[in-house]
């Protein structure tokens, strides 16, 4: 081995030579010449000063610090999209459930002011009915037939909210309704309207008794099912009997069933023997098809008025009485507010003339088959179906409500029982009446409103 001219002797940085011989003072950590030094034998292996051992150390720790900020960088970067969707998916949720609450507030808000609605309406048919016996015959006449009707304006017009801007609005109405809907704290829209039900026929009803209803109710609604027209329904005469004597069986208090043998469900249950509280209850009942209460469900009720108004009736409804074609047209006209005939019947004895001059004696008949004209109602409605819509944004919410007054209905049931024991009991004979021309009778006087005994709430639903 030789050493280069003038080449300084190879030093540590502690500036002591180092002896090849020194191989056993060596440190386990060392580091490898370069090949191409040509001061050094190649594969020699020189000790490590212990600040190039910490400065090693530290160049190691620097690197794992990097490459675990690395891998929590990476973390973060792929967890991201996953909370960055749980955060929309609550802010969506919780927005939706803000705006379903908003709506619930507008269709409660409407069905509130619905219900003041009918008690106003309560409120002021009370008020003329005590006004009405002061006034003189001649102001009886003319506003006998024109106060029914002012009153229906009462409950007739839906309760909407904004203001809806018709063509006919004057500008300075227009600002006005579009000034007062900015000021307003109503968020949202909704809507209700009020259908009266004595129009409607009471299933409930069917188990009445007083028999004269019972029979009224069982026939009107064979009638009204099977009067359908044949492509819109698929059920046949002898599933509309058992479907009636099903919901009879629910009704009536005995353990008898109507087809014969001992009341029970296709389950095996017994029926609840009870009135029915909704029409959701029918359409649970046994042997209820889907066709079936599709056709019952807008003429029926279980609220019903122990008969039924013809200010209020339905087209299907006058044909399960009975009625022609034309004539049930022109009754409809007549009944229909926004009719040009718009003329309220009175009472029965005007309604059975009225047919009598079209050379149909309907009272009559009923006469012959029930034994009364009572059935046949034309006072004021009694009870009311409100039904409320809120909308705020795409979220909304309805809410059904059914009001009842006990009070007139009472009466009502009185009438009933009173025609049934006429007709047990008839009495006695005129010698000098014609026995050609049926009695006509005016309906009964309405039963006078109680303060203590308000407007009943029987049905409150919400659906949101």
């Amino acid at each position: 081995m030789f050493k280069r001219k003038n080449s300084p002797p190879y030093k540590t940085q502690n500036n002591f030579l180092t002896s090849w011989n020194q191989k056993k003072f060596l440190n386990w950590k060392t580091i490898l010449r370069p090949q191409n030094d040509c001061t050094t034998p190649q594969n020699k292996q020189f000790p490590l000063h212990e600040s190039n051992q910490r400065h090693s150390l530290f160049r190691f720790e620097r690197g794992a610090a990097l490459i675990s900020v690395l891998a929590l960088s990476a973390l973060i970067v792929a967890t991201l999209p996953l909370i960055f969707s749980n955060i929309q998916l609550e802010y969506a949720e919780t927005s939706h459930e803000l705006n379903q609450l908003r709506a619930r507030y507008n269709a409660r808000s409407a069905a509130e002011l619905s219900l003041l609605r009918t008690l106003i309406y309560k409120e002021a048919q009370k008020t003329l009915q005590k006004s009405h016996s002061k006034l003189p015959e001649q102001v009886k006449k003319i506003m006998g037939s024109m106060i029914p009707s002012l009153l229906d304006m009462i409950w007739r017009s839906p309760v909407v909210w904004p203001l809806p801007m018709t063509d006919n609005l004057l500008e300075n109405e227009k600002r006005e309704v579009q000034k007062l809907t900015k000021e307003s704290l109503i968020r949202g829209s909704y809507l209700a309207r009020i259908q009266p039900e004595d129009g409607k026929i009471d299933i409930n009803d069917l188990s009445s008794s007083v028999e004269l209803l019972r029979r009224f109710t069982y026939e009107t609604l064979i009638n009204l099912l099977l009067l359908q027209e044949e492509d819109e329904r698929n059920y046949t005469k002898q599933e509309v009997l058992q479907v009636l004597n099903e919901l009879t069986d629910w009704i009536d208090p005995d353990q008898k069933s109507q087809s014969g043998g001992i009341e029970k469900t296709p389950g095996g249950r017994p029926f609840p023997n009870r009135s029915f509280v909704s029409m959701e209850e029918v359409q649970r009942a046994p042997g209820m098809k889907a066709s079936l209460y599709k056709a019952l469900h807008p003429y029926t009720t279980v609220y019903g008025s122990k008969g039924l108004n013809i200010n209020y009736i339905q087209a299907p409804l006058l044909q399960a009485l009975g009625f022609p074609p034309e004539l049930k047209e022109e009754i409809l006209a007549r009944i229909n507010p926004s009719s040009q005939f718009y003329q309220r019947f009175k009472d029965v004895k005007e309604f059975c003339e009225w047919l009598q001059e079209r050379g149909f004696d309907f009272c009559r008949s009923m006469e012959d088959q029930f034994h009364t004209q009572d059935l046949l109602q034309f006072n004021t409605p009694l009870h009311f179906r409100i039904q409320a819509i809120g909308q705020f944004k795409a979220s909304q919410a309805r809410i059904k409500i059914l009001t009842y007054d006990a009070n007139q209905a009472t009466a009502k049931y009185q009438t009933a029982l009173e025609a049934e024991k006429n007709y047990l009991n008839p009495p006695p004979q005129d010698e000098n009446k014609d026995p050609s021309k049926p009695e006509q009778k005016a309906s009964p006087p309405p039963l006078p409103y109680s303060t203590s005994s308000p407007l009943l709430i029987m049905y409150w639903k919400e659906e949101l």
